[in-house]
């Protein structure tokens, strides 16, 4: 996924402009509050995915988190959701681990994230193919 994210996606996405304004910053592991999981070490990435904890920093609720599926996604397989015929969403990777190093947290359609002591239902195999991918970028405004 980071090769992925910070070779062909970065490429793709932004303008040779753009790029510039994208730099390097340092991705700390993010340990899941529910198992011992080995999370890795910091890497160094201009586009990365949210861990658990940024994610409930940077969105405040289970509607902010909410993510429709984008045509090239749906395209690649993911699936967006509905419940009592509403579209809800679809779910997408975070970079914690899950309770193996096969499994990663996420979060669902409904924008739901793992709670404590329902982690498990926020976990997924890492080659399941029906999530999304949310990549997160910072920006330099002032260069």
């Amino acid at each position: 996924m980071r090769e992925w994210l910070n070779e062909t996606f970065i490429k793709e996405a932004f303008s040779d402009e753009e790029l510039k304004r994208i730099p390097f910053v340092t991705v700390n592991p993010d340990k899941n509050p529910d198992f011992d999981t080995d999370p890795g070490n910091a890497t160094k990435d201009r586009v990365f995915l949210l861990s658990i904890t940024e994610a409930n920093e940077y969105f405040s609720s289970d509607y902010s988190r909410n993510c429709k599926a984008t045509d090239y996604a749906i395209s690649k397989g993911a699936i967006m959701a509905t419940a009592d015929n509403n579209l809800l969403g679809t779910g997408w990777w975070l970079r914690t681990p899950g309770a193996t190093r096969l499994a990663a947290t996420r979060v669902t359609a409904g924008g739901e994230m793992p709670a404590e002591n329902s982690v498990r239902a926020g976990i997924s195999r890492i080659s399941k193919p029906c999530l999304g991918v949310r990549p997160a970028i910072w920006v330099d405004l002032e260069f």
